[in-house]
């Protein structure tokens, strides 16, 4: 949307976003992904890729490194997908 497609739908009320903290900012809202072939090279790298996406979804997830940067862990249907789709990485 450019400049000013932003400042009439801001004026117009149109748009909603979550609330944020700061009084005159806004929550920055994006999620983080990796790009991984389904069929790794062998079953030892596809179960180190499993592991490692795995850690990131769950326990990386975890207040201990997401309070620090006022971040938010994923959406349950989100970690159900993300699972999923590492679950469906093979070698």
């Amino acid at each position: 949307m450019s400049p000013v497609g932003q400042r009439r739908a801001a004026e117009s009320r149109r748009t909603s976003r979550p609330p944020g903290i700061a009084r005159d900012g806004y929550p920055i809202i994006n999620y983080e992904y990796a790009i991984v072939k389904k069929q790794q090279p062998s079953a030892a790298e596809a179960a180190a890729i499993q592991k490692f996406l795995t850690w990131i979804v769950t326990k990386g997830s975890s207040a201990t490194y997401l309070a620090p940067a006022l971040f938010q862990p994923l959406p349950p249907r989100v970690l159900a997908i993300s699972r999923k789709l590492i679950g469906s990485i093979s070698g």
